[in-house]
């Protein structure tokens, strides 16, 4: 995926993008709210996949890609911070950090839920809906990072941007992303790998003919959170669960997975230290499952040429 700002004029930004089978696209955004005005693609390419569901999911793949060309070129808020894949590789590492007395603390009752849905002896934390449901249910969580305001979100996701690249596994990750907040922190400020507190746990139902949302609530304050949301009928939660820090290693996994699928759902060739086997954005799971344009990423159980399981024993190492 390559991609340039063409133009900028009051009002308006407009982009053009190479998709990954060679198709161009110019995508044109309003700045007020950064809301597409339209996307003009090009007619594919001979050697171009002939399924319509994968030429239009290169179409949707050039506008996420257009969006983050804008927030990495010019710091224009055209995508959400927790959609970010840098900003979702930072959480990654912070959660990493957490002591287990605080992971207790503050994920918890997330752990609960989750272990509920493997074992019938545990209580769940949040009841299943009155209704029947006949998809999946996905768990939600949002993950508030302590050194993440106004000054210090721009400097940390765009150094991380800058150094992922030649990160090869999750330990060159943690260096890269240590360094980036060490950078970036403000004059006469330390900046530290910690979480600042998260929401109540949200719930994800999907429904034949509707789908029910709910949204924990969420005292914390602050604009750049990221969401875990993990569905127990792909999460490997039995895997896991007894091992030491097991859930918490889970959580890591899930966040680099997801750190990877914001790379897939633009087109982008994934940096080594995300080419890995797991369970990421539910969404992108979807995908995969319908589409021939995405392996199978979220099933750790079923390998796949190129892709690994995530290596956390030194991360987790006492």
């Amino acid at each position: 995926m390559e991609g340039r700002i063409t133009r900028e004029v009051d009002g308006s930004v407009c982009v053009e993008v190479t998709d990954a089978d060679g198709r161009s696209h110019r995508v044109t955004f309003e700045t007020d709210g950064w809301t597409v005005r339209r996307q003009e693609p090009e007619a594919s390419p001979p050697d171009s996949s002939s399924d319509p569901s994968v030429r239009d999911e290169r179409t949707a793949q050039a506008r996420r890609f257009a969006r983050y060309l804008l927030v990495r070129e010019r710091g224009y808020p055209a995508r959400a911070p927790r959609t970010l894949p840098e900003w979702v590789a930072v959480a990654a590492v912070t959660v990493a950090s957490i002591p287990p007395a605080s992971f207790e603390a503050q994920f918890g009752q997330f752990a609960r839920q989750l272990r509920s849905a493997v074992d019938p002896a545990i209580e769940p934390v949040v009841d299943p809906p009155a209704v029947t449901v006949d998809g999946a249910t996905v768990y939600r969580l949002s993950v508030h990072l302590e050194f993440a305001d106004e000054t210090t979100f721009e400097p940390i996701s765009q150094a991380v941007a800058t150094e992922l690249r030649a990160a090869d596994d999750f330990d060159a990750l943690t260096v890269a992303v240590s360094r980036a907040i060490g950078a970036s922190a403000p004059p006469g400020r330390a900046l530290r790998l910690a979480v600042s507190g998260v929401s109540d746990i949200g719930v994800h139902y999907e429904g034949r003919t509707r789908d029910i949302v709910s949204d924990g609530d969420d005292p914390n304050s602050g604009q750049f959170p990221v969401r875990l949301e993990m569905n127990p009928d792909t999460a490997p939660i039995e895997a896991y669960e007894p091992l030491e820090g097991g859930l918490q290693q889970l959580l890591v996994l899930h966040l680099c997975c997801q750190a990877r699928d914001r790379f897939l759902e633009m087109g982008v060739d994934l940096p080594p230290c995300l080419r890995i086997l797991g369970p990421g954005i539910h969404r992108q799971t979807v995908a995969s499952r319908r589409l021939e344009c995405y392996g199978r990423l979220f099933d750790v159980e079923k390998p796949v040429d190129g892709y690994r399981l995530l290596d956390l024993e030194r991360a987790f190492s006492v």
